[in-house]
């Protein structure tokens, strides 16, 4: 998964850029890549904030690479989130997204420091 600004990922005709862009790559895999400028609402008119998931390269221009894992319900995990407030910041960690009962990363990235982007 990036964090990039590589515009080349994205329909060709601007018009048509969407929240969520799907394609297909050369292994007949699909790639999703979410525009953030119109997820969160940047304005910024330079290149666009995208996450990509799913390309089978480093975009150009990436800011940050990461990878994901899915959360396992549980009894014990459900107890823990109710005192996520507790150590939420602590320690520059900062927890969002399915931890906080929101299902998307792209959508949290707000909760990032800024000095991360």
């Amino acid at each position: 998964m990036f964090l990039h600004r590589d515009a080349k990922l994205m329909p060709r005709n601007q018009t048509a850029w969407s929240a969520w862009n799907f394609r297909e790559t050369v292994d007949n895999k699909v790639c999703l890549t979410y525009w953030l400028n119109a997820i969160q609402n940047i304005d910024d008119k330079g290149l666009p904030f995208l996450v990509t998931i799913n390309f089978p390269q480093t975009p150009e221009s990436t800011v940050l690479k990461w990878s994901i894992g899915y959360l396992v319900p549980s009894l014990a995990a459900s107890k823990a989130s109710l005192d996520l407030h507790t150590i939420q910041g602590k320690r520059n960690i900062v927890f969002c997204g399915a931890y906080q009962g929101i299902l998307t990363y792209a959508t949290n990235l707000h909760f990032l420091p800024t000095n991360v982007i």
